[in-house]
């Protein structure tokens, strides 16, 4: 899910970066200059989680992107995932951080209902070739 904002990058990039950690996951990765954010929402409680077995692939994985829409308007796109793929109890995040996001960002932010359309749809997450 994908929603657009109409706000300078470092005032989006910090924003989101500080709503994922307040949602409480533990931020992975954040490459400011790319726009990418990686996070978990599991905190393992030993040193060693590769000796935990299926334990370690415990919680979701989320991924937040952050792209130029058009001229001033930034689309941010949340992935969440369940780390174990049989994990029937997993968390869907994208929610959770967009009201995190909108909850710190000035009402001015949201981008105009024209430009707003161009964030509903699903956008590509393929790797360049």
């Amino acid at each position: 899910m994908a929603r657009c904002y109409r706000i300078p990058y470092d005032t989006l990039w910090s924003t989101v970066e500080e709503a994922v950690r307040r949602a409480g996951l533990v931020v992975d990765n954040a490459n400011h200059a790319n726009g990418v954010l990686l996070a978990r929402s599991y905190e393992p409680k030993i040193k060693a989680p590769e000796e935990m077995g299926l334990g370690s692939a415990q919680g979701e994985a989320v991924a937040v992107f952050i792209e130029l829409e058009s001229d001033g308007v930034w689309a941010v796109e949340v992935v969440s995932k369940p780390r174990f793929a049989l994990d029937l109890t997993a968390r869907d995040w994208t929610q959770i951080v967009f009201h995190a996001v909108e909850n710190q960002l000035p009402q001015s932010a949201g981008a105009p209902n024209g430009e707003l359309a161009a964030c509903t749809r699903i956008r590509s997450l393929r790797r360049p070739s």
